[in-house]
């Protein structure tokens, strides 16, 4: 596989789950994974003493989901489903990352199949970010008038921050957000809700982390979630 396909397949992933604050954790993971690919190239083409290398990067690689996982569980006991989830979803990518630099130093007859593989993965990810973001953007599922919709996101307690932008609507970005992470468990239940109003009413909405879209609420159980737009 052609370096450059494997360049777009981290770009992508990386725009997949980078955060809209720009933090430094995040700017030194995405200058490590593309610097990784870089010296992994580089070595693949200097040096034929790699196969240990090699090894090193293939465990690594199967033990990020495991290390994911343990994780995971401690985000389902002290969060939400979708935490565990989204955390598991990170260790993911990191496995497929670091199994596609193993594959890179593999040998020859290895790489094209192996590199292709992480390549793969790294993609799917990717496509399940961007794509949640663009079924919230679209307002999937929702059947009222979407021209007058907002989509709002908890901030202290309240659903009163406004997302307009597909950047933020990327399926990370939204679990992970501070504003859902300040909600409380016992009110703030979604972590982003649709108001749109319909034939004189107004419909609320739950974002399903799930199937990517919207589903309708009732206002009599949820009273808590506003009915105008900011």
């Amino acid at each position: 596989m052609k370096p450059l396909l494997q360049f777009f397949a981290l770009a992508v992933w990386i725009s997949s789950w980078f955060p809209t604050t720009k933090d430094t954790w995040a700017i030194l993971a995405s200058c490590f994974a593309v610097l990784g690919l870089v010296v992994a190239l580089f070595a693949q083409k200097v040096s034929q003493e790699r196969k240990w290398l090699s090894q090193v990067f293939f465990a690594l690689g199967v033990s990020c989901p495991i290390a994911g996982l343990i994780m995971a569980f401690s985000d389902w006991a002290g969060g939400t489903h979708a935490d565990g989830a989204i955390t598991l979803v990170f260790a993911t990518g990191w496995a497929a990352y670091l199994l596609m630099i193993g594959w890179v130093l593999a040998t020859e007859s290895a790489t094209k199949k192996g590199v292709g593989l992480g390549c793969a993965g790294l993609l799917a990810l990717a496509a399940w970010s961007w794509g949640s973001a663009l079924s919230m953007y679209f307002h999937r599922g929702v059947v009222s008038n979407v021209e007058r919709a907002c989509i709002l996101v908890s901030e202290e307690l309240r659903y009163e921050t406004e997302l307009s932008s597909i950047w933020k609507m990327r399926l990370p970005e939204v679990v992970y957000s501070k504003r859902v992470r300040a909600r409380s468990r016992i009110v703030l239940n979604y972590h982003a809700v649709l108001v749109a109003p319909s034939d004189g009413q107004v419909m609320i909405y739950n974002w399903s982390k799930v199937w990517m879209r919207f589903e309708a609420l009732s206002a009599e159980r949820n009273p808590y979630i506003p009915t105008q737009c900011p």
